[in-house]
Formats: C-alpha cells, sequence, structure tokens
C-alpha cells in the first residue's frame, strides 16, 4: 500500500472518529438541556427527536470510522493481483470479510445520509410549521388593531 493511501485512511478514520464523538457529545449535552428546560410541549418534542435523530447518526458515523479503519488495516495489494480462484481457503476468507466490511460501510453511509435526510425534513417542516403561526398571530394582531381603529373612529362620530 502506498504512503498517500495510508495517509489518508488514516486521517480520515481519525476525523470520522472526532467529529462524530465530538458532536455526538454535544447532542448529549442538548438532552440533558432539555430536561431541565421549560419549552412548550411541541418544540420540546420536536428538539429531543431532533437530538436523538443526530445522536444515532453520531454513533453511526463512529460505527463507520471503526469499520473503515478495520477495512484499512485488512487490506493487502497482494489480495488484487490474484485471482479469487488460485486464492488458498483462508485467504479467500479473509477476502470475503474485507469485501464484506466495504459493503457495511456504503450500507452505514446509506443509513447516515438517511437520518440526514429526514432530519433536513423534519426541519423544514417544523419551521413552515412556526412560519404558519406567526403568520395567523399577525392577522389576529391586524384583526384587533383594525376592529380598535373602528371603534375609536365610530366613537368621534
Amino acid at each position: 500500500m502506498d504512503w498517500s493511501e495510508i495517509v489518508f485512511g488514516s486521517l480520515l478514520v481519525a476525523v470520522l472518529l472526532l467529529l462524530s464523538s465530538y458532536f455526538g457529545w454535544r447532542q448529549w449535552v442538548v438532552l440533558r438541556r432539555l430536561r431541565a428546560a421549560t419549552l412548550p410541549s411541541e418544540e420540546a418534542r420536536y428538539e429531543r427527536r431532533m437530538a436523538y435523530r443526530r445522536l444515532v447518526s453520531c454513533g453511526l458515523t463512529l460505527l463507520l470510522g471503526l469499520l473503515l479503519a478495520s477495512a484499512l488495516s485488512l487490506f493487502d495489494p497482494d489480495f488484487m493481483k490474484i485471482p479469487a480462484t488460485e486464492l488458498p481457503p483462508d485467504q479467500r476468507l479473509m477476502l470475503r470479510v474485507w469485501g464484506g466490511s466495504w459493503v457495511a460501510i456504503l450500507l452505514l453511509l446509506l443509513v447516515v445520509v438517511g437520518i440526514a435526510a429526514v432530519d433536513l425534513w423534519s426541519t423544514r417542516r417544523h419551521a413552515l410549521q412556526q412560519f404558519r403561526k406567526l403568520q395567523a398571530d399577525r392577522r389576529a394582531m391586524i384583526q384587533r388593531q383594525t376592529m380598535r381603529l373602528r371603534e375609536e373612529r365610530d366613537q368621534q362620530k
């Protein structure tokens, strides 16, 4: 294996492990703060679910980094030079484990992207709900002001 592959792979694993640990810890802190917070129930539920989704995503990203580290440590470039039919049984098993770890890495990546998409959709839906509430409050305020001004105008006549 070339030294640049080793450096890039190690750097990628380190970044995945560090970022998933840091952001997982931040979501854990958010969950603890939510227990003590006095938010409306709908807002608290939204924040709690968002923190859980992100915590699960961080855990899966941590697992992704560990699987990537194991796949990179199992990789032997000699596997690619010899056809699979000519390999001894123990090396064929190692090749299957290596291939299976890459399939697992790709599936985990798909799940993490799926969770991110659900989180994005949920955030958008929550923002639209809050926007509609603000619009309704504004309309109600304008209607109250209009009624008050009409009453004042009628009293002056």
